[in-house]
Formats: C-alpha cells, structure tokens, sequence
C-alpha cells in the first residue's frame, strides 16, 4: 500500500469520530475498501498500478465531500468512490474470511470449579440464544469436559445443543477430554483423552470420529514430537494451536511425529480470542502472502472466562460482508478452512521437532499436581492391568466405573493451566480431592484383584496349616497402613509360624529387587525368608514399630525373577539362615553391589564416587559429589507461576547438620538432615543388593514462601557427570527426545533424564517432577518452586521425593533407560496372604514382551467388556517384531490389532499358540485385541 494513501485513510477516519454514527459507519465502509483495495495490490503484480490509481481517484472523491459535512453528500460520495472501486469488486470478492466462533473455557484456572460450571452453563446459554437470534450463526468448542458439565449440571441446555449439533450449527472440535498439557501428560492420558472423548461424542451427538477431525488446543504450553502419534491412531488429521516456542514455523505446515504420523497444523496467526473487525483484512493478505490462498479462518468470540461470539461480533460480519467492494465473510466452522488446506496438501512444509517452549517454569510448579497427576497414571495402569488379570482368573467383576472415573478426574486436571500449576489455590484444591478420590477407587480396584489372585494361588508349600495357634492378633493387623496414595495397604494376611507373601510385579519384563514385607504381631526377632525353589536365606528387618495397636516389623529380601506381568511367592518365618548371595559388600562409607561400587562424601552427604563396573568408568566428578540439594532465589517478577526469573542468590546445601549410616545385607542408606531458613531436609541416599540405581529420597518440611520481597525460593537437586556430550535424553510421551541445551534451559521430561558420553553415563529417574536441565555436565532437576502468583502459597508443608541414579555403560539404550523409569514408579507389589490350596502355581507369569525395545503400556478390559487390550510401544527407532506371549493356562481365543479406538486395523499380526507376533515400526504404538476362552 503506498504509504500516502495509509496516512490519508487514518487521517479521514479521525476527522469523522465525533460524527453521527451513521455517517462514522460509511466512512469506516469505504475506508476499509480503499485499504483492502490497496492490500490487494500487493497480491497482484500485474493490477497494481491500476488498482493504487482506482484507490487513489476513490479516496480524492470521499475527501472532496467531507468539507460540506452533509450527510447526503457523504452518502453520495461513498456511492461514487464503491462505482470507482467496482473493478476490483469481483477479486475482492473471491477473498473469503471464515469466522469460527469460540468461546475458551478455560477449567478452574483463575477461579473455583462452581464459576467453571456457571461460566460453561452461561456461555453456552448465549450461544443457544444467538442461534435462534441469527440462522446463519455457527460455534465451535472444544472439551469433552464442558459438554459433560452442560448434561450434568443443565440437562434441558444439553438437549437444545445436541438439536444445534444435528443441525450442523454447533460443531464440536473435541477430541480431548480437556485442552490439555502435551509435554507432562504421560502417554496413556493422551490414549484414554482421545478414547473417553469420542465415545462420548458418539454416545451423546451421534458423531464417528470422522465427523471430527481436529485436535483444538489454543492455549496449550508446547507441544511434544510423538504428538502426531496419537492422534493418527485414533482418527484425528487436523490440529489447531497457538502456542508452540518462539522459533520461526509456518502458519500452515504438516506436523510429523518421529513414527512418520502425520497432522496438519495451523498455527493461528492472531489469537483464539480475535475480534470481527475491518482490520481482518491485514491478516488475511498476510496469509495470502504466505501461502499463495484466498481464504482465511478468523478465531474469534470473547474467551478464557467464556462468553463466547456476541450480537456485535455477528452484525459485523453481516455489514462487511454486504459491501461490494470487500472480502466474503462467512459465519462458520473450521471445516471448510481444513479442507481448502488439505487440498493444498502438497503446498505445506513438513516440520518433524517438537513444537516447545513456551512457559517453563509451569514444568515444576505446583508441586502437588505434579505429584497427583504422576501418582495417579502409574496407579491406574496397575490398577487396570491386576483388574485385567483378576478378572481372567477368578470370579472377580472388573471395576469399570471406579477406574473410569479415575480416568476422567486424572484428564479434566491436566488442563493447560491445572497441571502446570498456573492456578490458584481452589484450583490446587480441587485438584487434591480429585486426586483423592482417583486413588480411592484405583487403590481398591488394585488391593482386590491382588488380593483375589492371591486366594488363587497355592501356598501349602510353605508347610503351614491355616491359622492353627494364632495369636489373637494376628488377623487384623495395618488396616490401611500406608494405604494413604492408593497403595496396597501392609494389611496382615498371614498365620503365626509363616507368613507368605505374593510379590507381584506387574510390568511387562523380569525384575529382580528389594522388597519390603510388613509382618504383624510378631514377636520376631529374626526373619528367615524362602522362596519357593526351597532356598532359604537371611531377611533384614529394616523398621519395627506399632500401629493403631498393633506392632510390626519390616523385612527387606531380595526377590529376584519376579516373572513378567505376573507374580512370585516368599514365606516369611522366624529363624536364622545365611545372607542372600547377592548381599551388599562392605564400603567404608559407601557400599558396593553387582552393578557399581559407591562412596559417600562425609562432609556435604553426597555421593563422591561412583564406578560403573560394566566399563569401570567413575561417572562423578572429582571435587562435585552427585545428589547435592541447591536451594537457589529468582529475583521478583511478574508471572511467576509461569515464568523462570533470573537467579539472584543460589548455594549448596553442603553443610549437612548430621550425617547417619543404616547398614544391612540387603539395603545400607545414608541419612543427612539439613536446614534452609526455617525448612528442615532429609536426604537418604539408598543402595539395594541386586538394584543398579541408587535411589535418594528427599523428605521436607518446606516453609519457604515467595513474594515480591523474596523472589521465587526453590530446591533443586544435581548430578554432576563425568562424561563429555553436548547432549541429552529426555522422555516424552511414548517416546523420546534428544536436545542440545546444556546452559541450564529448563524444559520437560517426563519419568527419566539420561546424559551419556562415549563410555558411560548417567540415568536420572523421578518419581513426579517435569522441569529438567542440563547444565554442563550436571543433570539439574528442580523439585520445588514456590511462586506467587496467581498462588501465594502452593508448596508450604510436608514434600517427598524420589530420585534415582543410575549408572550404566556404553550400550545404553533408550529403552533401557524407559524401563528403569517405568520399574522405578512401578514398584513390585508385595500382598500378604495366608497358607491355603489353591489353582494357581507359586510362580507364574501371564504376559511378557520379549523384546527390550518393546514397552507395555497398558492391560486393560476392552471397552465392550469381552476381551483384553494390550498396549505397548517401541522406543528404540527399530522396526521390530514383537513377540507377546500369554502364560500357558490362559486359553487364547482370538486376537486382532486395534487402533486407540479399539477399532481393528490391518496391522500384521500372527498367531503361534499361546505367542502373538506383531510388528512395530520405528517409535510406533501397537495395541493388541485378545480374546480369552474363560
């Protein structure tokens, strides 16, 4: 546009803002033709020239007519410059704006789940009302989580919706239960988002999920590389976002995840919360410009809190698309701007990286549902899974409710502003019961089935009968000792003389640890243990105590080749028998197994050495002890709960007030206490025979609180390496990432971090925490943040953590390092049970994948209760055929691949027996349909 005309345009606007609105409204009709007619040239090479003249002549003739003021003249001369104009009506014309009405609700962020459901029931009541009002009006929203409260909470509402979606006015861009978070939601959240939505879709409106076809997420923080992944498998083409780092990407481009699934983006060029005004068509000519198309998708409706599209917004659009001499604007849906992109399918550029970062300090803040949301996936997958075996080998009803709801209460918290912690504190509350209720009803469904599958089991081995001189305490013993996250509680199942004990281990490959068993009223002053070859050896008892009046004793053992997704039995008696050859050998200050030889400093209560003995390699640094705390201020800043701030006072917690050393066959740990102000800190650093990590658990009473005078105080935990890379590992959901930030960035992972050189490296693996760096050659994990705001207090009070490190050689692998991340919030399950017959053998396993590569995911009942879905996933880059093979006593029926939907696919799947034979390409998801003969 030549710049006189622009200032001429702006200065005629001015002269005009104390006018009738009526002669304001012409002046804004035929200045905004003027100016489109001027953008257009910029499109048209050829036309230019003759365009900016028509322009010019137009502009000349409305001029000329101010100076008399009257309205006629105006009107008049209006008339005149459109007639002028009219050549380049027709080009004008084949401009189409789509406005998509929206309104973004966002779940609890800044205020209490009530106004979340008054805020969702209003805004909807408005747009019910506005189509009425106006027949051409159409909506988009998003949320399975929005829809659910309309039927809920204003059953006549959803009616009226459900009449607008059959009408084809109100189309639902739903896929996920919320607009979720893409980098800390684990990969099985983002299968049941996907699973839980279109059945509600289907049930509720009718739709198939080809009647939806995008992934609608404005406002979520990043977007992880395996995202594709998912949505291809659940019959999802499209994806919609605003936020995807600061780094230059097209508007328009295909996205394609590391398996080569593929969706196609657009990144808004404006907001999810625009307007409808005759500045559109900036944005419109810009996006010609860029992609070479005459139509554009204009998001608009007001948002955040909701209300949506209003009368102005509609009547807008009416009045710019009646002048002649303007683009078409069209009241809308997101379909007709997809299509015309997938037509142009070959036009797009493909981007095949993450779309990050945006917002990093949401990686670590609120703690808590961090804590929840982490705690809550990996109890769910056990759940599912003994509820799965349960309900194969005995008369046990698989819960569904109970774990669906679980679900549904895990996904609406993993919102884009629930899990990154930018809420407030009703937020964080909400959160909590949530949480309490999830763990409530999985906790059951996993203590049942355990317990069931126990009853099954023969353990008449172990030469007890019943409860023959009991005492009278013995039954009744830990009701609900240490139950409180969902856990199996230590609940006593045993007889006087013998106690076995079913160690289950429900993950999909052979594990060897230490375990703990809780044996009640005792008496026993030494604990032998016996496996069920009739080996006996030495158990440690780690604890005794008393309990809501019962006393106890715990005993550690080592339980090697606890069978893959299936189970072992020990017996616990009183007596003596030499240590398990696998026991710890002696270290002065330190410890040594099979795995690494580790040395503790004395001084700071970090670990000064520690040789991997596969390649002999010391992976610490001389001088820099690994697992040292550093409690480090960022300086006051605006967004806190957001936003990192620069560190303006950062030290070691390298002055430990006590150092205490807890030494036995099985488990030797190193206890530090150390002070921060007023916050008190405990570090226990632990080595368990036959373990190759090294596991440290922090316990805190956190009384740091932030604020404007005292910045953001935080706890951060560190593992210096020796090794030289430029590089790291991190996991994604279902998959991994390799980054090149070694300055200290701040970005997420999930359940691992590995930093590897040449020879050696270092696994750093978490119980709940999502903000990781590498700085040099230090794996850095923040563990608490206390910002401000929009929550003055989140993490004040009682924090545990867990951290492992683990040491390892050359030959690591991606997989390796998922595995030792999965076992490490999966821990085997220890079930106490009495001396009975029973069907079941003492050592079984009904499910194992042969192939290290191959991750299993999820076991659960399939959604139309007649089969098993086994889920699992590659990890490595290497096309491979998995082997799934199903434990001999279970009668395989029939078995067919299925996608997230549980609809069949054509994935090459064949059938030897009791072993499935399934291929899995290159980071791929495979899910598995079987059928059992009960």
């Amino acid at each position: 546009m030549s710049a006189d005309i622009a200032t001429d345009l702006v200065s005629l606007q001015d002269s005009f803002s104390s006018a009738s609105d009526e002669i304001k409204s012409l002046i804004v009709r035929i200045t905004s033709e003027i100016d489109f007619v001027n953008k257009l040239s910029e499109l048209h090479s050829e036309e230019a020239e003759a365009w900016r003249i028509l322009s010019r002549k137009a502009l000349d003739v409305v001029q000329g007519s101010v100076a008399g003021g009257k309205m006629d003249s105006i009107r008049d001369a209006v008339a005149e410059a459109e007639a002028i104009l009219a050549p380049v009506a027709e080009t004008a014309k084949s401009y189409t704006i789509w406005c998509v009405g929206h309104g973004h609700i966002d779940m609890n962020w800044m205020w209490s789940w009530p106004e979340t459901v008054a805020v969702t029931n209003d805004t909807f009541s408005t747009v019910d009302h506005l189509m009425s009002e106006y027949p051409d009006f159409c909506y988009s929203q998003s949320q399975t989580s929005v829809y659910e409260i309309a039927r809920k909470y204003n059953p006549q509402l959803f009616q009226r919706i459900k009449k607008r979606v059959a009408e084809g006015r109100w189309e639902p861009t739903a896929c996920m239960w919320v607009e979720g978070d893409k980098n800390l939601a684990g990969g099985e959240s983002l299968c049941r988002h996907l699973l839980y939505t279109r059945q509600f879709m289907e049930e509720h409106f009718g739709l198939k999920p080809a009647d939806i076809l995008i992934d609608w997420e404005p406002d979520t923080f990043g977007h992880a590389h395996t995202i594709p992944h998912f949505l291809a498998r659940a019959g999802v083409r499209r994806y919609y976002f605003c936020r995807g780092g600061a780094d230059p990407k097209p508007s328009v481009f295909w996205w394609e995840g590391p398996d080569g699934s593929r969706v196609l983006c657009y990144r808004e060029i404006t907001w999810y919360n625009w307007e409808i005004r005759p500045e559109l068509t900036n944005h419109l000519v810009a996006f010609a410009k860029e992609t070479g198309l005459r139509a554009w998708m204009n998001v608009y409706g007001v948002g955040d809190h909701g209300g949506g599209p209003t009368r102005e917004h509609i009547e807008w659009a009416h009045r710019m698309d009646s002048w002649p001499v303007f683009p078409s604007i069209k009241l809308s849906t997101t379909k007709p701007f997809y299509e015309l992109l997938e037509r142009n399918s070959a036009k797009w550029e493909v981007l095949k990286r993450e779309l990050n970062f945006e917002f990093t300090g949401c990686y670590t803040t609120q703690t808590s549902i961090k804590r929840n949301n982490r705690f809550a996936e990996q109890l769910l997958y056990q759940a599912e899974a003994a509820s799965s075996l349960a309900w194969l080998e005995t008369a046990q009803e698989y819960p569904e409710t109970a774990l669906r709801e679980g679900w549904i209460n895990t996904l609406f918290s993993q919102f884009h502003d629930i899990l990154p912690g930018s809420c407030v504190r009703p937020s964080r509350e909400y959160n909590s019961g949530q949480y309490q209720e999830t763990a409530a009803g999985a906790g059951m469904a996993l203590t049942n089935s355990l317990r069931a599958v126990a009853s099954e089991i023969d353990t008449t081995y172990f030469g007890a009968s019943g409860t023959t001189g009991a005492p009278a305490k013995t039954i009744g013993g830990g009701a609900g000792f240490e139950s409180g996250m969902g856990a199996v509680s230590g609940y006593d199942g045993g007889s006087s003389d013998v106690r076995p004990f079913v160690v289950y281990n429900l993950n999909g490959w052979e594990r060897s640890e230490v375990v703990i068993a809780t044996v009640w009223n005792s008496g026993w002053k030494d604990v032998v243990v016996q496996d069920d070859a009739g080996n006996r050896f030495l158990g440690q008892i780690v604890e005794k105590g008393g309990y809501w009046g019962h006393e106890f004793v715990k005993v550690a053992f080592p339980a090697p080749k606890i069978p893959a997704f299936g189970y072992r039995v020990f017996a616990l008696t009183q007596g003596h028998a030499p240590v398990a050859a696998c026991a710890l050998a002696h270290v002065e200050h330190g410890a040594e197994n099979e795995y690494f030889r580790l040395e503790m400093d004395w001084n700071t209560g970090g670990i000064k050495s520690l040789v991997e003995k596969g390649s002999g390699r010391d992976v610490a640094i001389p001088g820099r002890p690994m697992g040292l705390l550093e409690y480090a201020v960022e300086r006051h800043h605006g967004m806190s709960a957001w936003v990192i701030g620069d560190i303006q006072a950062s030290k070691f917690l390298g002055e430990i007030t006590s150092l205490e050393e807890k030494r036995g066959p099985y488990q030797i740990s190193f206890v530090a206490k150390a002070k921060v102000n007023e916050s008190r800190i405990t570090i226990e650093t632990i080595v368990r025979a036959g373990c190759p990590l090294v596991e440290v658990v922090i316990s805190a009473n956190w009384l740091e609180r932030g604020g404007p005078d005292a910045g953001v105080p935080s706890l951060r935990f560190h593992v210096p390496v020796n090794v030289e890379s430029d590089s790291a590992l991190f996991e994604t959901p279902y998959g991994t990432v390799r980054r090149t930030l070694t300055a200290g960035e701040e970005v997420p992972s999930q359940r691992w971090v590995d930093l590897s050189g040449k020879n050696a490296g270092v696994t750093v693996v978490n119980d709940s925490k999502y903000g990781h760096a590498i700085d040099g050659r230090s794996v850095r994990t923040t563990l608490i943040r206390s910002a401000y705001d929009p929550d003055p207090l989140p993490e004040v009070g009682e924090q545990r953590i867990r951290m492992g490190v683990l040491p390892h050689g050359a030959d690591w692998k991606a997989s390796a390092a998922t595995r030792a991340g999965v076992d490490f919030n999966q821990p085997l399950v220890v079930v106490g049970k009495g001396v009975h017959s029973g069907r079941l053998p003492n050592n079984a396993s009904f499910l194992s994948v042969d192939e290290p590569n191959i991750i299993l995911a999820a076991v659960k009942r399939s959604e139309d209760g007649e089969a098993i879905i086994v889920r699992f996933y590659e990890t490595d880059g290497s096309r491979t055929d998995a082997h799934v093979r199903f434990g001999a006593f279970l009668a395989l029926s029939e078995v067919a691949a299925v996608d997230l939907l549980e609809r069949a696919t054509e994935g090459r799947v064949e059938r030897n027996g009791n072993t499935i034979r399934v291929e899995v390409p290159p980071f791929g998801i495979s899910s598995l349909k079987v059928l059992f003969a009960k």
